[in-house]
């Protein structure tokens, strides 16, 4: 039996194919590398700083103290805890629980994040009423605590969380 003749018409089809792989291998090598993003799961700081916000609000709404502690730190974590050896464990819970029971929502604006320092102001949204409030915030071990919060306005929004609104329409003539 005759070997192949790599010029013939049977042999030019895998040669072509061989050839044009070893080019693409050779470009992809070649090429320069081209950095990914990061990956899926890394957070930035404002990441991570939400996700403490929420953690503290969401375990406020459950009555989870311990949840609820583990998001502060320094000056606001001791003055939780000393307000807690005045009271009841289980009271200090059901406050926290009655104290979110009507909030339907919540925002962080006006984001300062300088190294492991932040402020953001918080707006929680009532059934009947927003607050708002400065969060200071300190990266600890690279795990972001809120550290104060200082309460400065309360208002009744002109259309409470909740109402439909619907556009006016004009009566045909």
């Amino acid at each position: 039996m005759k070997s192949p003749d790599l010029y013939s018409r049977r042999a030019k089809p895998s040669v072509a194919l061989a050839a044009t792989a070893s080019l693409l291998l050779a470009v992809f090598l070649a090429r320069p590398s081209i950095q990914s993003d990061p990956a899926p799961n890394a957070r930035t700081d404002e990441d991570a700083i939400d996700t403490v916000v929420e953690r503290s609000i969401s375990a406020a709404q459950a009555g989870d103290l311990e949840a609820w502690l583990n998001c502060f730190a320094g000056d606001a974590l001791s003055q939780h805890e000393s307000s807690l050896s005045v009271a009841d464990r289980e009271q200090f819970a059901a406050g926290l629980r009655v104290r979110t029971k009507s909030l339907r929502s919540y925002v962080t604006t006006d984001w300062q994040v300088e190294g492991t320092r932040a402020v953001v102001e918080l707006e929680r949204v009532f059934a009947d009423r927003n607050v708002r409030a400065k969060l200071d915030l300190r990266n600890i071990n690279g795990h972001w605590k809120i550290t104060g919060e200082t309460f400065h306005d309360e208002f009744s929004p002109e259309i409470l969380y909740g109402t439909p609104v619907v556009p006016q329409t004009s009566e045909p003539d």
